[in-house]
């Protein structure tokens, strides 16, 4: 969601409507990263990339039972919090309220597809523990991504997350990658 608004309290939580939210393939970021590398869907954004963007994607697992490990790997920038079925699980900076709009939070970090930046970006992968794990269910699942800006006058923001979980099938493991859309 990039209408420059909290879209309700709660936005992350696995009842939460999304209906009218646009879609798009990630790679995602404002019109300031729109010719670097890997971007596929633009952002909106005023005179400044707006302080906070949201973002959800279902997906289906049939035997949570047979998770027997599950990771995600994100670029952003500045700030992410990543949210499975309404359970925090992972934030680049603790302290963001990600149920207030104007928040801002921390220092900066730049994504893959920024060129601009003068930081080293990285893309961090956070494997789930047993606890997180435990926040999955049969059918429906749901992962929300909230971007905060460091500052009023950022001049961008960009957003990819790749979930993979790994399935026991008696013998062997396979793996299955998510890749989060816009929604």
């Amino acid at each position: 969601n990039d209408s420059n608004a909290l879209p309700a309290s709660g936005w992350y939580n696995f009842s939460y409507n999304d209906a009218g939210w646009k879609s798009g393939p990630t790679e995602i970021s404002t019109s300031a990263e729109t010719a670097n590398y890997g971007h596929n869907t633009t952002l909106a954004m005023g005179a400044y990339a707006y302080l906070t963007y949201y973002f959800r994607k279902n997906f289906t697992i049939q035997d949570t039972a047979k998770i027997v490990n599950m990771s995600f790997t994100i670029d952003y920038d500045d700030h992410y919090g990543v949210f499975l079925n309404g359970y925090l699980l992972n934030e680049s900076a603790t302290g963001c309220l990600w149920d207030t709009h104007s928040d801002v939070c921390g220092t900066f970090h730049n994504s893959y597809i920024d060129t601009s930046g003068a930081t080293n970006p990285v893309r961090p992968t956070y494997n789930l523990n047993s606890s997180h794990l435990a926040y999955l269910k049969n059918g429906t699942n749901v992962i929300a991504v909230g971007i905060k800006q460091e500052g009023t006058t950022s001049s961008d923001a960009a957003f990819m997350l790749t979930l993979q979980g790994y399935v026991n099938t008696t013998s062997t493991s396979q793996s299955y990658t998510l890749q989060a859309n816009q929604t």
